[in-house]
Formats: C-alpha cells, structure tokens, sequence
C-alpha cells in the first residue's frame, strides 16, 4: 500500500488520539516480567546443557589442537635430530607421547561422558540412533 501525505498524516493524528502507548499490555507483576523475559529462551541455545556442552567441545578442541600441534613438532624434532645425527633415543616414540597426552585428558572426557548422559535431548538422541 503507498500512503499519500494526507493519509499520513490523518494516520499521525488518529495515533496521538488514541494514544496506545498509555494502555500497555506487558507483564505488570514480576512474576509476569521474570515469565516474559524468557520468551526468547525457548530454543534452548543458551540452557546449561547446552552451554557445558558447547564449553566442552570448545575446550576438548583447543586441547587436541594443542596435542597435535605438539605430535607434528616431536616429529619435526625426531626428523631434526636423525638427519643430523643427535642421538634422541631416551625420548618417547611421537605415538607414545600422543598417547600420553590423550591419556592424561580420559579422566575429563570420562566426567564429560557422565554429565552429557543425564541431558535428556542427548539421552532421547543415543537411544533413538542406536535403537
């Protein structure tokens, strides 16, 4: 629809009669308030479940992103010593210090394992992909 100025301003005028923005319609207790300010909240997206898990994959991914950028620098070390004749022979094999490494964090994914199974969208999920 394309208003003309006339229109525009009957409409400017009919609105400052009614003055709509003196009846409110919005929560007036605080319980009304508290219920309103979570409608945006309904996805989920910012849960504590949601978080922890979103935190988690955050840290476990810049761990093993710290891991292997420590697995290629051994192995560029290794190289480094054999071609020129360092002997580095009392040091781990890079695959047993990646394991190390990897063994170190078991514990936390151990936990994290535990915590995601009492999530119920993670349970209803794992239940219904291996059902």
């Amino acid at each position: 629809r394309v208003w003309t100025d006339e229109q525009k301003q009957r409409q400017r005028e009919a609105i400052r009669r009614w003055a709509p923005w003196t009846r409110s319609t919005g929560p007036r207790t605080t319980a009304g308030k508290r219920i309103s300010s979570r409608n945006s909240f309904k996805h989920g997206d910012r849960s504590s479940d949601h978080r922890f898990v979103r935190s988690y994959l955050y840290a476990y991914g810049k761990f093993m992103r710290g891991v292997d950028e420590h697995y290629r620098f051994m192995r560029a070390f290794r190289r480094y010593c054999r071609e020129n004749g360092i002997r580095a022979n009392e040091l781990l094999s890079p695959d047993e210090e990646y394991a190390l490494l990897k063994a170190k964090l078991s514990r936390e994914i151990d936990i994290f394992h535990q915590r995601l199974a009492k999530i119920p969208a993670i349970k209803e999920f794992q239940d219904w992909n291996h059902g």
